[in-house]
């Protein structure tokens, strides 16, 4: 399983390191959408959509989280 945020604009995953990239191997794994959200409240991230990937494709989401979600 690996959890990751994508911005919905510019299609770059986050990174370790506050930075973005285009590899979504490169990319922080929150390793739950819980630890993803609070990571987007924490540095005021809108834009971006939650991506959960597993190893059975049937469970995999994809979570929009827009900006009036913090409000």
């Amino acid at each position: 399983m690996s959890v990751r945020l994508l911005n919905a604009k510019t299609a770059k995953f986050v990174q370790e390191v506050q930075g973005w990239t285009d590899d979504a191997n490169k990319a922080r794994d929150f390793g739950g959408a819980t630890n993803a959200l609070f990571y987007c409240y924490q540095h005021h991230l809108a834009d971006v959509r939650i991506i959960g990937q597993f190893a059975n494709p049937r469970e995999n989401f994809d979570i929009s989280v827009r900006e009036s979600t913090f409000e």
